[in-house]
C-alpha cells in the first residue's frame, strides 16, 4: 500500500466493507434516566438562582431598614435635644419666679424632675444609636471603606466626635455625624 491518497491504489480483495457506529440513544429517549437527571439539575440550579436572589433580597432589606432606623432615631434625637432645651429653660424660668417669690417649690422640683427626665429619654436614644451604628458596622463593616485612613472604630468616631468621612463612598448626609444627635 503505498500512497493512501492514490484512490486507484485501492482495491477490495474480499468483496466486502464493514463500518461501525456506536452511540448511545438514551439521550433521545424521553423518560430515561438521562433526561430525568437532566431535569432534576435543572431544577436545583432554578432553585440556587432563587435562592441566591432571595438572599440579596434580604440583605437589601435588612441594610435599608438598618438605614431607616438610624434616620428615626437621628431625627427622634433632634426632637429630644430640642425638648432638653425646653425643660432647662423652664427649670430657669421656675427658678427664677421662686427667687421672685411669685412661684411654688414644688413647681421648681416638678420642672427639674421633667428636665432630668428628658434628659434621660435623650441618653436612652444616644445609646440605642450607638447600638444601632454598631449592629450596621457588625452587618456591613463598612469602616474601612468609608472612612479615609481605614480601620477607624465607628464606637470611637461617635463617642469622640473624631471623624474624616469620605463623600466619595459614604455621603455624610446619610448619617450626619455633625448632628446635634452627638452634642454638635
Amino acid at each position: 500500500m503505498g500512497n493512501l491518497f492514490d484512490f486507484g491504489a485501492w482495491s477490495q480483495r474480499s468483496g466486502s466493507a464493514s463500518v461501525t457506529l456506536s452511540w448511545s440513544l438514551t439521550g433521545f429517549l424521553p423518560g430515561s434516566a438521562w433526561w430525568v437527571t437532566r431535569e432534576e439539575m435543572k431544577d436545583r440550579l432554578a432553585l440556587a438562582y432563587e435562592a441566591d436572589e432571595n438572599l440579596a433580597q434580604s440583605a437589601l432589606n435588612d441594610e435599608n431598614n438598618q438605614r431607616r432606623l438610624i434616620a428615626d432615631s437621628l431625627a427622634l434625637i433632634a426632637n429630644l435635644t430640642i425638648s432638653v432645651e425646653d425643660t432647662k429653660r423652664i427649670c430657669e424660668l421656675s427658678d427664677t419666679s421662686c427667687k421672685a417669690g411669685g412661684g411654688r417649690y414644688l413647681d421648681l422640683e416638678a420642672a427639674e424632675l421633667a428636665s432630668q427626665g428628658a434628659e434621660i429619654q435623650l441618653l436612652n436614644e444616644r445609646l440605642k444609636l450607638v447600638a444601632l451604628f454598631c449592629d450596621f458596622e457588625a452587618k456591613y463593616s463598612y469602616s474601612n471603606y468609608f472612612f479615609k485612613g481605614g480601620g477607624f472604630p465607628r464606637l470611637f468616631i461617635l463617642l469622640t466626635g473624631d471623624y474624616f468621612l469620605d463623600d466619595e463612598f459614604f455621603p455624610a448626609e446619610d448619617f450626619p455625624l455633625n448632628s446635634p444627635a452627638f452634642g454638635a
